[in-house]
C-alpha cells in the first residue's frame, strides 16, 4: 500500500519506478494503471492546457464584449471585474478550506477560472 503522506505525485511515482524496475525484454508490461496514476495524468493534461484555454476564453469574452458595446472599455472593466472577482474567490476558497481543516483539490482551479 502507497503512503499518503507521501502526495499524489510521490504516490504516482512509487508504482512507475516499480514498473519500470519490473519491466524486462520480452515482458508485455503496458504501464502503470489505477486512480492514482490517472490523476496525476490528468492533473499533468490540465495545467498544459489550462494557460491557452484561459487566453482563448479572455481573447473571446474581450472581443464579444468589445463587439456588443462598441467599445474598447467595456471589454477592460469586464475582465477587471472578473479577475477580481477569481482573486476574491480564490481566498475565500483557502480561508474555508483552512477554516474547516480541509484540502482543496487542485482540479477545482478550472471551475474557479470559468
Amino acid at each position: 500500500m502507497v503512503c499518503r503522506s507521501l502526495g499524489l505525485s510521490g504516490q504516482e511515482r512509487v508504482p512507475r519506478d516499480y514498473a519500470a524496475r519490473l519491466d524486462r525484454p520480452g515482458d508485455a508490461l503496458v504501464g502503470v494503471a489505477g486512480t492514482i496514476p490517472t490523476q496525476a495524468q490528468a492533473r499533468t493534461i490540465l495545467y498544459r492546457s489550462l494557460p491557452l484555454v484561459e487566453a482563448a476564453t479572455l481573447a473571446a469574452i474581450a472581443l464579444i464584449v468589445g463587439l456588443t458595446f462598441r467599445s474598447v472599455v467595456a471589454p477592460l472593466v469586464t475582465l477587471v471585474t472578473a479577475a477580481i472577482g477569481y482573486l476574491i474567490a480564490d481566498r475565500v476558497i483557502g480561508w474555508l478550506a483552512a477554516v474547516a481543516e480541509l484540502t482543496v483539490p487542485v482540479e477545482i482551479e478550472p471551475i474557479l477560472i470559468a
